[in-house]
């Protein structure tokens, strides 16, 4: 099945996105991102949405599934960090701040469920909840 299948006509607002290393096809379509629904997708979107509950607006918006079973996200505009400047001192420690509030955050949370996760580099001590592979490769830098 083409990525495009049951999307707008992809001349109109659909693009390819690049970056990270462990997705199929990754669509910017409109605003959102289109991505394969995982095992783990509800459990990360419970997550999405308690970390923007508690204020983190950087986190994207959470939408649930497609018409064709995909993840759909917010899209965040931006630039992939390995294709920006290196970072500053400053910008560095923003990063690290904003990491540690996030993972400050996970202490209380509580999926309805029990959650499943399908970590690519699973922690020999699970304490935090934590994406494992912060990179350049999967951080959006603002403009």
């Amino acid at each position: 099945m083409s990525p495009f299948e049951g999307l707008p006509s992809p001349e109109n607002d659909v693009e390819v996105l690049e970056g990270g290393n462990v997705s199929e096809t990754v669509l910017r379509v409109g605003r959102t991102v289109r991505k394969p629904w995982l095992r783990s997708s509800s459990t990360v979107a419970e997550l999405l949405r308690h970390l923007r509950r508690h204020g983190r607006a950087e986190v994207p918006e959470a939408y649930g599934r497609d018409a064709l079973g995909r993840q759909s996200l917010e899209f965040v505009p931006g630039v992939m960090a390995d294709r920006a400047a290196p970072m500053t001192e400053e910008e560095l420690h923003r990063l690290g701040a904003m990491i540690r509030r996030l993972h400050d955050l996970t202490l209380d949370f509580r999926p309805p469920r029990e959650p499943v996760w399908d970590p690519l580099f699973p922690p020999e001590k699970p304490e935090v909840v934590c994406h494992n592979d912060l990179a350049p490769w999967n951080l959006v830098r603002s403009e």
